[in-house]
């Protein structure tokens, strides 16, 4: 196999790439393969791939530039309030030190009786100096006995220079101030080291290093505590709370802002179909599942990217689990995909259909497509997205009473989607073909290029139907709220759900009260 992999260069960006593959074939008079590559034949660092038996594989970006390591940032410590008081305290009594320290060098050598100034006793600090970074004992004394002639001679080997010989004498100078001292000593740097290094021992005892060892083990208690609080053991798991770090314990009480998601944070993210809209009328889905075989049964079955695995469902979205969770409790069941078939058994009635392409959702157009055959040949343009964009690409079928559900659906809560179906012919396949590998083959603007192409099949779209799926909400989430509340919290919560289901998700967690001033700015204007 012979080709070529072109791509951009390394980039941080996690959820894009653009490449292109060329191959070339062996045989004479035949023109090379080209196919685009995109994020969904990129596999990052760490990735695990599932659900495959082997693959063919280039590596296009290695070492410091994969993704992986691109978004790798050098993280900073987290320090507390009380840390950096503490800090900023430490460096103020380290000032002092250091100023008592020169100060109190400055006063011995002006007022001690052990010093005065001469430079006589020059090559006697040398040779300290020399014999404390290893000077053998001869040495020391050929300097320090300078004074001596039979010490002298050895003195211009040692240093390499000719004025050493006529080098004055060293006297003896007795103390004559206070008689018990020894010969008064000369100031020198090593002099003054020695002075500075004695005033900072004793003055060391200023600088609270104990406070910072308290300060920890103060710190590894709260947290041993925090998980030893009973009100937050979680009784189904048999697990105590978890403090993954004891740095910043104190300053849960300081926290004035709650920013969350609600899918997963508020809500379970355990989706349940409970209501569906199809033919003028609405069904409960507990209480009564449609049981005929049309438009929107095929969508529900169809049009999704979930993969089937030893009899389960492996779904990235848990809005289309849900749905084929509850087709198959009413036996209308996904067998899954095979060499590009898919499977669905359909109250013990099986029907095959050939995949032609999958259009994947993306928040700028709201909603996902499939494109499937069935036996008889027909084309089938399965589509099912967010209700504001449904309702712009439908032209036809009950638009407004699938609105009213919709809206229907959303005051009571639920999670709603529209659903669009249509029909094409070979030759228009044929051309949303070619202009798809014309734009995925683009370096340049190929997403809006493809997204473009998209938008071109996503359209004159007949409006069949709408679900409402259920999110639970957590465990006492409306008593947690009211206690956040009452801690002086303010709580954020974002959603990507419909205006009406973003209000009654709020009501029913306690966020949003009866008298709450409502601010709506969903349908201002840019």
């Amino acid at each position: 196999l012979f080709g070529c992999v072109e791509c951009e260069n390394p980039n941080p960006k996690l959820d894009t790439f653009l490449g292109r593959l060329t191959i070339w074939s062996c045989e004479e008079n035949e023109e090379p393969k080209v196919c685009a590559l995109s994020n969904d034949n990129l596999l990052l660092a760490g990735s695990v791939l599932k659900n495959t038996e082997e693959v063919y594989m280039c590596c296009v970006y290695s070492g410091n530039q994969t993704k992986i390591s691109l978004n790798s940032k050098i993280t900073k410590n987290k320090f507390s309030t009380i840390e950096k008081s503490l800090n900023k305290y430490l460096i103020f009594l380290l000032v002092i030190l250091l100023t008592e320290m020169v100060v109190s060098t400055i006063l011995s050598f002006s007022f001690d009786y052990e010093f005065y100034k001469s430079s006589e006793l020059y090559l006697s600090s040398l040779a300290k100096v020399l014999r404390f970074f290893g000077a053998d004992k001869e040495t020391y004394l050929n300097l320090t006995n300078i004074n001596r002639p039979e010490h002298r001679e050895s003195i211009q080997t040692l240093l390499g220079f000719e004025g050493v010989k006529n080098y004055p004498h060293t006297v003896y100078l007795p103390n004559t101030e206070i008689w018990y001292l020894d010969q008064v000593n000369e100031i020198t740097f090593v002099r003054i080291l020695e002075v500075l290094l004695l005033w900072m021992v004793l003055y060391n005892y200023i600088i609270p290093l104990s406070n910072y060892v308290s300060l920890e083990f103060q710190k590894v208690i709260s947290s041993i505590q925090f998980t030893w609080d009973t009100d937050l053991y979680d009784p189904e798991r048999d697990e105590p709370a978890q403090c993954h770090t004891s740095d910043i314990n104190e300053e849960l009480g300081l926290v004035t802002h709650l920013l969350t998601d609600k899918t997963g944070t508020i809500t379970k993210n355990e989706m349940v179909l409970k209501m569906l809209f199809k033919e003028d009328e609405s069904y409960l889905i507990d209480m009564d599942f449609p049981q005929d075989w049309d438009k929107v049964m095929m969508i529900l079955c169809l049009c999704h990217s979930v993969q089937v695995a030893d009899g389960s469902f492996i779904a990235s979205s848990p809005d289309e689990k849900a749905i084929l969770e509850s087709c198959q409790i009413n036996r209308f069941v996904f067998n899954g995909e095979s060499e590009g078939k898919l499977s669905v058994s359909v109250l013990g009635k099986q029907y095959v259909f050939e995949k032609l392409a999958e259009l994947p959702f993306d928040s700028f157009r709201k909603c996902m497509s499939v494109i499937v055959k069935d036996a008889d040949g027909v084309i089938h343009v399965l589509v099912k997205g967010a209700e504001s964009t449904m309702l712009t690409a439908c032209t036809s079928g009950n638009m407004r009473r699938a609105e009213e559900e919709i809206d229907c659906f959303a005051n009571m809560g639920l999670r709603t989607l529209a659903l669009g179906y249509k029909t094409i012919t070979e030759d228009q396949l044929k051309r949303f073909e070619d202009a798809l590998e014309a734009a995925s083959q683009s370096f340049v603007n190929r997403v809006k290029y493809v997204r473009e192409v998209y938008q071109d099949l996503e359209r004159d779209l007949e409006m069949v139907g709408a679900t409402g799926i259920e999110d639970r909400l957590q465990e006492e989430v409306p008593e947690t709220i009211y206690d956040l509340k009452r801690a002086g919290i303010k709580i954020w919560v974002l959603t990507g759900d419909k205006k009406e289901t973003a209000i009654n998700s709020g009501h029913s967690a306690g966020i949003l009260k009866l008298d709450s001033q409502m601010i709506d700015i969903c349908d201002t204007a840019d």
